[in-house]
């Protein structure tokens, strides 16, 4: 990953955008039917996806290394926090 190349990388690029995109739906989409609460008072949707996505990211490349899956458990309790579910 440290060494891509350029179609590479805007490959990977736009796949995150739509993976952060379509989060972000599913959280406003959430907060409309009241099945999550509003997200916090300064955070919009976009940036709960963003930080949540980047969460995800960091557990998948730590799970390559540690082969324990302590990191997908971390983040399933982190995000359930953060959403309030």
């Amino acid at each position: 990953m440290a060494d891509l190349s350029e179609s590479m990388r805007l490959t990977l690029r736009d796949g995150a955008e739509k993976i952060v995109s379509r989060v972000t739906t599913g959280i406003e989409q959430g907060e409309v039917e009241k099945c999550l609460p509003a997200c916090l008072p300064n955070d919009d949707a976009r940036y709960v996806a963003e930080t949540r996505y980047q969460l995800w990211l960091g557990a998948s490349l730590l799970n390559k290394l540690q082969h324990t899956g302590q990191s997908f458990r971390t983040s399933m309790a982190t995000t359930k926090r953060l959403l309030g579910a």
